[in-house]
């Protein structure tokens, strides 16, 4: 006979007619049910496998639902005893000694979007890994990590952390360009983690220089730390140095995203990042390179990182497999300079930064056995799928003034509109007459710069839902500019014309 909680779990109801995907559905459902009490903590969850029977959906449908709810902190699984609710989460549980806490008011557009944003719906920026991942090939090398480091001699020092520092010296070299020596890479849990740790690094006092537009999203992260983050203006070339020297001489550090800048795409320019690099050295200021797009690069020679032309030990790289692993393994790594690798790995240890060594050891083996290029290459063609449809479904019914940005790596691209109309009001527009949300580019700037667009992710949607998300995006900029649809670049059917911009951009590799 069922236990109560079990049945709760086996009634779960999933609408296979919505346009939320089963899996979010699935995953909603339970957290639900352990923020409501009715899975207590400590509960041991069903197997993926009796899940997915019961309910009548795939394994991985189940296995997806668990692994967020354990990004989330709901579960916490483990190879012998499976999914449980975790003991640790706060708003499980029901009984005297549970205090309910004090309402909180949000609007109702805030609650809205913020809704929305959790769905899988087109054009809302996602950490979700679009083409899935292989839990069934990383959960055997886990355990097989796991055995091995139980039977190694304690007399090897992080044995993990030294594979994973070989492996991924290998594949930066072979994949980037970018020769390092295994000791100069110092892996955390995440790349926010990595930024703090930069900033405590620097110190509590001095200046950072942070590219603007993304200033929004990491000047507070410096900040943290009590370093002035100055919002510098970014180009056709890349980060402006002449703007930069105006607000301050002697930086501590400069935050730059030089292969892909985010969220605009443009790729700093040679001459730029020598002018950058011989600024730092005469400022005694550090450069961190964050790489957004990772390996989600579409062109088949992708751009040169500025860490891998810098010879005067400058430049510090920062990366992460946000767009290939599961959100829950989102593993960051910074490839530093010799003469701070011993203090930076310090601090890490210190501050409790480093994963977990037979995680690290999975990970390496995960590289190394070719698992990782394997995901590279199936995410690749699956966004850049996305990507090409995205293009051809917008460009062709686009008003006059809208041009959409190139788009050679990551998972966004970005919609220009026309001068003096409010991206916040088209995001708005678009958001109450098709329920969509896009990302005004605007949020991205510290403070007003009279820019317009719209940020539109194309990554982890079904075509079909991002078809019709296209029309009505479409529909919802030629209603607001109540003009017909043109471009240059288009031919007489409505495609890309031979050689423009956008043309070249759908026959990348």
């Amino acid at each position: 006979m069922r236990s109560q909680n079990t049945q709760i779990i086996a009634n779960i109801e999933l609408d296979r007619d919505s346009h939320i995907s089963l899996r979010r559905q699935l995953a909603d459902a339970l957290a639900s049910a352990i923020s409501d009490g009715q899975l207590p903590a400590g509960m041991r969850l069903p197997s993926t496998r009796t899940l997915s029977l019961d309910l009548g959906v795939s394994r991985n449908t189940a296995v997806y639902a668990y692994e967020f709810l354990r990004a989330a902190g709901y579960l916490e699984i483990t190879g012998a005893i499976g999914a449980v609710v975790s003991p640790n989460f706060l708003l499980h549980g029901t009984g005297a000694a549970r205090t309910a806490p004090a309402a909180i008011d949000c609007s109702p557009q805030g609650e809205q979007a913020t809704a929305d944003l959790l769905r899988d719906r087109p054009f809302a920026m996602t950490a979700t890994n679009p083409a899935g991942f292989p839990h069934a090939i990383w959960g055997s090398l886990c355990r097989t990590s796991e055995k091995l480091l139980s039977l190694t001699s304690r007399s090897l020092a992080e044995p993990g952390l030294q594979e994973a520092r070989r492996a991924l010296s290998v594949h930066l070299r072979l994949s980037r360009g970018l020769k390092c020596q295994p000791e100069q890479i110092v892996i955390v849990n995440n790349a926010m983690q990595a930024m703090l740790l930069l900033s405590l690094f620097c110190g509590n006092q001095g200046e950072v220089w942070v590219e603007n537009p993304g200033a929004a999203m990491s000047a507070p992260v410096f900040e943290l730390s009590g370093l002035k983050a100055l919002p510098v203006s970014v180009d056709e070339n890349g980060l402006s140095v002449a703007n930069g020297r105006k607000l301050s001489l002697q930086p501590r550090l400069i935050y730059t995203t030089a292969v892909s800048q985010y969220p605009l795409g443009i790729s700093m320019k040679p001459a730029r990042r020598m002018e950058l690099i011989e600024f730092a050295e005469i400022a005694g200021a550090f450069i961190l390179e964050r790489d957004h797009a990772g390996d989600l690069i579409y062109n088949a020679q992708p751009s040169a990182t500025l860490c891998g032309q810098d010879k005067r030990g400058r430049v510090i790289f920062l990366s992460d497999f946000e767009n290939f692993l599961s959100p829950a393994l989102n593993f960051a790594y910074l490839v530093v300079p010799p003469a701070l690798t011993s203090d930076l790995s310090r601090l890490a240890t210190a501050f409790g930064a480093c994963p977990p060594d037979w995680a690290l050891h999975a990970l390496a083996s995960f590289i190394k056995q070719g698992h990782y290029n394997v995901l590279v290459r199936k995410v690749r063609r699956y966004c850049k799928s996305r990507r090409d449809t995205l293009i051809q479904q917008l460009v062709p019914s686009l008003p006059p003034g809208c041009v959409l940005s190139a788009a050679a790596s990551g998972r966004h691209i970005v919609l220009r509109l026309p001068e003096g109309f409010s991206d916040v009001d088209a995001s708005r527009i678009l958001h109450e007459q098709a329920g969509l949300y896009a990302t005004p580019l605007s949020s991205f700037y510290a403070r007003p710069q009279g820019v317009s667009g719209l940020v539109l992710e194309f990554a982890g949607f079904g075509q079909a839902s991002l078809i019709t998300a296209c029309n009505a995006l479409s529909s919802s900029l030629r209603e607001s500019f109540l003009t017909a649809p043109s471009s240059s670049d288009l031919s007489s059917d409505g495609l890309p014309l031979p050689g423009s911009p956008l043309a070249d951009m759908i026959s990348l590799a």
